[in-house]
């Protein structure tokens, strides 16, 4: 760039391209580098600055020494690569129920497009959202590092984990994302938002967050969400047995005979049975005085003696 600056200001460059050859001696290639003998310089921002100054274009110049590269026309546009959630350790599918129970929707995306979503279920600050989700945190101080393992190597002066909050708006309508002012330790994120955190590289817009469109309904919190049925099993009670008791045998002593038929006495002449309770004593019977019978006796007399 130094070279083609000053070859449109009119310049000698006998000397320019002698050094650019030195250069390509040193780095082993013909095309140019972001090096100075061998070493990074800080991406030459000194040539960069002199080719600002003389306010014209590029321009080309040759050493002689390598093979002349022929710029192609052609360019390729680039396309945003497709946010494809990957699942783990939730997608997106879940995140209006998240934000229904009140609870915090969390989404990750990396610098090219993958993204993945989980539900927190505390979310005290920024950084206890993002573990409760799930999500593996690494950081160094204050500063989250490395997300789920991402990136490998880190260098926050290259690209780095910005965090992001938005609101849900409506099923209709996207959720506006914002930078948060805080850092993830001293937010306080609330109930029914959505957390964001987006790995993009140092140079971009600081603007640009997130690509996920949310649209979801924001939370109520006056609106208690239908849980789904219980199903209690009906459990069929068992029969329960009762012991058999044995009768009780009670004793009943002498056994009362009852006569069959009549039985009924007929009482004698002399004794009248009566059956009023107590029994009547029979009469007394007289007995006949003791003496001479008038009656005739059946035995012979005897003789008298004269005695």
């Amino acid at each position: 760039m130094l070279a083609s600056a000053l070859a449109e200001r009119g310049e000698d460059m006998t000397t320019v391209k002698q050094w650019l050859i030195r250069q390509q001696n040193l780095t082993k290639v013909g095309a140019w580098q972001a090096q100075r003998n061998d070493h990074e310089p800080n991406i030459m921002a000194t040539d960069q600055a002199i080719m600002a100054i003389t306010g014209h274009g590029y321009a080309s110049t040759w050493s002689g020494k390598t093979p002349k590269n022929t710029p192609s026309c052609k360019t390729t546009p680039t396309t945003k690569p497709t946010v494809t959630p990957t699942g783990k350790p939730g997608d997106m599918g879940g995140a209006q129920k998240c934000i229904a129970v009140g609870h915090v929707w969390v989404y990750v995306e990396q610098h090219d497009g993958t993204s993945e979503g989980a539900c927190a279920s505390k979310f005290g600050n920024g950084l206890e959202a993002l573990e409760s989700a799930g999500f593996i945190v690494k950081a160094e101080g204050s500063m989250v590092t490395m997300i789920n393992g991402y990136p490998t190597k880190t260098d926050t002066h290259e690209a780095y984990w910005s965090y992001w909050h938005a609101t849900p708006a409506g099923a209709d309508k996207s959720a506006t994302w914002e930078h948060s002012r805080t850092g993830a330790a001293s937010a306080q994120p609330k109930a029914g938002s959505i957390e964001g955190w987006y790995f993009k590289s140092s140079a971009a817009d600081w603007n640009a967050g997130p690509s996920w469109d949310a649209r979801l309904t924001p939370y109520d919190p006056s609106a208690t969400p239908t849980p789904n049925p219980s199903v209690t099993p009906t459990q069929t009670p068992k029969p329960s047995v009762s012991p058999t008791v044995a009768p009780t045998v009670t004793p009943t002593g002498t056994p009362t005979m009852t006569p069959t038929g009549s039985a009924t006495p007929t009482p004698s002449a002399t004794e009248t049975a009566t059956a009023t309770g107590s029994a009547t004593a029979p009469a007394p019977v007289t007995p006949a005085p003791v003496g001479p019978s008038n009656r005739p006796s059946d035995r012979p007399a005897l003789p008298r003696t004269g005695v």
